[in-house]
């Protein structure tokens, strides 16, 4: 989700970060008309941006673990700490929303995503307009773990097909047993699936591409049929949809890749300024987008057309995220660099 000025010329990146933003926009969309099966669907924008971030965080050589992780803190704490700042500050003022210091001092020192991570911990309640957070823990816990995995990583250690498959049905049953104690993996996994999976551009991508095709569809498939039996269940609502969610998101990145490859005229028309542009903005329009569709500032409020008030909330996202990008990139982290040099 983050952009990277090294890998703008990626154009299958910048398309995946804008098709997971966009997806993840709908995704809220259809949740605010109570769509769910479209949701469920286009929810799979979240671990593709897991997934994405995974092969760009490949790609870099760490020489520095606190460098490293204090880049990753500029890039994504600082705005999540002057969003919560100014959205948690606006809030107070207005008395729209009364905020305790338990969610300030949760939220800004980003722990508002635990539950995520542990499902059992029901101490944190979500400010409106701010429950997406979460994703920012998740972020930056991978981030965390990233220059471990690159050690592991780069012992170059050679796996046959069968030791492969046994590998990531090792880690999904592990993941399975680490849920029911409450422990859920599934978007740090899939982050971590796309560290390892990553450096293998010059491979041909058209049996990969087939595979994850036909494993998705059995996924999915088989999601449909449980969900007769036994949707509600943690089986299925915390371990089995987050897969498909997964499979999804995968298949959605070798699919680019597919483009990329048969047709190449095609995803060169999309290498445009304002894709790239986009994609720029597109972690500012993650921060921003949810206090337009939900909480106090939601546009269903103020427009009774309930498509108009959709292609509202997404101008004004798109707008408040140019604008915190110009702020953060061009204000505060420049202050920050040249206080360094």
């Amino acid at each position: 989700m983050l952009s990277n000025k090294k890998n703008n010329t990626d154009i299958t990146i910048t398309l995946l970060h804008v098709a997971g933003m966009l997806m993840i926009f709908l995704c809220h969309s259809m949740q605010a008309e109570k769509i769910y099966a479209l949701s469920e669907i286009l929810i799979s924008g979240v671990p593709l941006f897991l997934f994405v971030s995974g092969c760009l965080a490949a790609r870099r050589n760490i020489d520095s673990t606190c460098k490293w992780w204090f880049g990753k803190a500029k890039r994504v704490l600082l705005p999540l700490m002057l969003f919560v700042t100014i959205i948690y500050g606006v809030y107070e003022i207005a008395g729209v929303v009364e905020i305790t210091p338990f969610q300030w001092i949760f939220t800004l020192c980003n722990l508002q995503g635990l539950n995520y991570t542990y499902w059992k911990f029901g101490y944190f309640g979500a400010v409106p307009g701010c429950g997406h957070l979460w994703f920012i823990t998740t972020l930056m816990f991978c981030y965390l773990l990233v220059p471990l995995a690159q050690i592991i990583k780069n012992k170059n250690v050679s796996l046959s097909k069968l030791a492969k498959f046994a590998l990531v049905f090792g880690v999904l049953g592990i993941q399975l047993g680490l849920m029911y104690l409450g422990f859920q993996l599934s978007y740090i996994i899939t982050f971590f699936f796309g560290y390892f999976l990553s450096g293998s551009e010059n491979q041909s991508n058209s049996p990969r591409f087939a595979f994850v095709t036909i494993a998705t569809v059995l996924i999915c498939g088989a999601r449909l049929a449980l969900k007769k039996f036994i949707d509600g269940s943690d089986f299925y609502d915390r371990y089995f949809a987050l897969i498909s969610a997964a499979f999804i998101a995968v298949w959605l990145f070798y699919f680019v890749r597919f483009l990329r490859d048969k047709f190449p005229r095609l995803i060169k028309a999309m290498n445009n300024p304002v894709i790239i542009f986009t994609e720029r903005i597109s972690f500012y329009f993650y921060l921003t987008h949810y206090i337009f569709l939900t909480g106090p500032a939601m546009v269903f409020g103020y427009i009774e057309n309930r498509l108009l008030a959709h292609l509202a909330a997404f101008v004004l996202s798109y707008v408040s995220a140019t604008a915190f990008c110009l702020i953060v990139e061009k204000g505060l982290l420049k202050i920050l660099d040249r206080r360094k040099t």
